[in-house]
């Protein structure tokens, strides 16, 4: 199998959502810091990691229909 490589952006942020540490790979894309983010900030909004986020929105457990409101370029768009 051949070795894959990704660009990634790393970032920590604290309970109040600002950020505290972003690491970024020199190859990452320009909006990859925002988006790695929005991302941190999702997961502690809703207390759950994105992976978590990602499979109830899948399921429909999360939407519009019941109660979960994504303005546009809100971060919840990072989970998917």
């Amino acid at each position: 199998m051949p070795r894959q490589r990704f660009q990634v952006v790393v970032v920590v942020i604290d309970r109040f959502g600002q950020p505290q540490v972003l690491l970024r790979d020199r190859y990452a894309g320009l909006p990859a810091a925002d988006i790695a983010t929005a991302k941190a900030y999702t997961a502690l909004s809703f207390r759950s990691s994105t992976a978590d986020l990602a499979k109830s929105v899948r399921s429909g457990q999360i939407s519009p229909e019941n109660g979960a409101h994504a303005a546009p370029g809100d971060c919840l768009a990072a989970v998917w």
